[in-house]
Parts: structure tokens; sequence; C-alpha cells
């Protein structure tokens, strides 16, 4: 059957090592979009993120963002999940015990106890955004304060620890609180949204949208929160730099994201078989 969506991860997929898009997915992205194929972005990112790379590919495209968290087509929120106020309470309690990097996300801002200097490039990023998609800063040394704030709007929490040892400590605490979907996209960060919200979950319902079949479905990743949309896609596909579980899911391991890797699937497997016809 032949494929109609992709859905595909940005770093260490789409994007190079150097937060690049190599000129092989890009040409590839180009050639399934004219010939009507769907393409989206699905990252752990926060949408206003996401976007810029969009216009860069210069694709409209929806766009699942914050791991399933938010999804969003042009100006039409698709989606959206928040985590709660009681979810966001219990994880304070767990992170007031470690002295970690945190990071919210609501749907159009960010939150944390870090330092946000004017290099940062989410700061940058908002530079090349309209006023309505720019990013709003809040800066709390108190996790406790910014859940009183903004509790019921945010989306998706991240944990920061280089810590090895540390950072399996926190997530140890953290798995025992029910009623969340927990991840991660690095070995150094947990990545924490609502039960039930995954980037499988946003493929699924970007492919009822438009009326595909799971079997209709490419998605492409290479993390442990890219897992549950390889393994829901009818193809799913990894990335050569993947991680062990992700490549036993999928049905093809691609090349590597410094090598186009996402660009050779897509023209191996959806392009190839649509001229063929």
């Amino acid at each position: 059957m032949a494929i109609k969506l992709v859905c595909i991860d940005m770093d260490g997929t789409l994007l190079s090592n150097h937060h690049e898009v190599h000129p092989k997915n890009l040409e590839a992205i180009k050639k399934a979009t004219d010939l009507g194929v769907k393409i989206a972005i699905a990252t752990g990112r926060i949408f206003a993120s996401a976007k810029i790379y969009c216009e860069l590919l210069g694709i409209k495209t929806p766009i699942i963002s914050a791991n399933g968290g938010y999804i969003r087509y042009g100006d039409t929120v698709m989606a959206e999940h928040n985590m709660g106020y009681e979810n966001c309470k219990k994880i304070v309690e767990v992170l007031e015990k470690f002295k970690s990097v945190y990071y919210l996300y609501t749907a159009d801002s960010m939150i944390t106890n870090a330092n946000i200097p004017e290099t940062h490039p989410y700061r940058s990023m908002n530079d090349q955004l309209s006023d309505k998609d720019k990013l709003k800063f809040y800066h709390y040394d108190d996790i406790s304060d910014a859940v009183e704030n903004h509790g019921d709007k945010i989306i998706k929490c991240i944990v920061m620890e280089e810590d090895f040892e540390e950072i399996q400590k926190i997530r140890q605490d953290i798995n025992k609180i029910q009623g969340l979907e927990v991840v991660s996209s690095y070995t150094n960060n947990i990545e924490m949204m609502a039960a039930g919200v995954t980037k499988g979950k946003g493929a699924e319902a970007l492919a009822k949208y438009y009326g595909f079949s799971r079997d209709e479905v490419m998605c492409i990743g290479d993390s442990e929160n890219d897992l549950s949309m390889v393994t829901y896609a009818g193809f799913g596909v990894a990335m050569g730099n993947g991680n062990e579980a992700v490549k036993k899911a999928a049905k093809y391991i691609t090349d590597t994201n410094v090598e186009g890797g996402v660009g050779k699937a897509i023209e191996k497997f959806v392009i190839e078989p649509m001229i063929r016809k």
C-alpha cells in the first residue's frame, strides 16, 4: 500500500548533529510533497522551534510538538493535552529533592530555573517568528512557584541532569507517579507529558484526520520518544544512529542523520514506488 503520510522526528533524525537539514532530506521531502504525500514533523521540541524548520523546508505541515502534547496545523490547534495541576504538583515533590535543571512548557512559553541568556537559541529564534508565535520566557528558582502560576497550562516537563546515576534516581521516582507518560530523547534528560500523550498517538490522530489507514503511514525516528510512532506506523523507520529499541521495532533501518537517512528512506519507500506506478 502506498505511503500517504510521513511523520519525521527532528533531532537526530531530520537534523544533523549541527542542527542542519541534509540536502538529501530537503530534496526528498519536496519531491514527496509535490507528489501529494503529507509530511508532518513529530518532535519533543516546542511548537515555535519546529515551525521555524518547517518554514526552512518551505512546506506547510502539521506539527506534532511536545511529544504529542500540542498538535497544530497553521493557525489551527488540532490537539492540546495539559499535564494537569495535580500531576505537576507531584512532579514538584520529586524534583525538589534534586538540584537538576528543569524546563516546563506551555503552548507558548518556556519556564525554567536555568539561566536563559540573550544568546540562547530559543531567544534568537523569536526574532524569526511573528508576534503571535513568539515564545515567552519565565524564570523561577523554585519549581513550586512555577507550577502555582502555570500548572494548569503545562503540556510538558523536562529534567536535565548530566550525572547518569542521578538522572536514573529521578526517573525511578517519576515513574511512581500515576497519570504521566515518561520518555527520554537523550541520556541526560527525562521528558514528562500527560498519560497517553505520545508521538505515536499524535501520528494516529493525523492519520485519522486525513482518512489514512495505519498501513499508509511512515514514521521515522531515532530515540526512545520516537518508539511509539515507529511502532504505530505501518512502515516504521529507524535511523542508523538510532537506539536499539527503535531499530528493533522498525521495518527498515536507514542511514544516519548526518548521511541524509530521512531522504534515503523517503526516496526508496515513498517516491520510487509512486513513480513506478
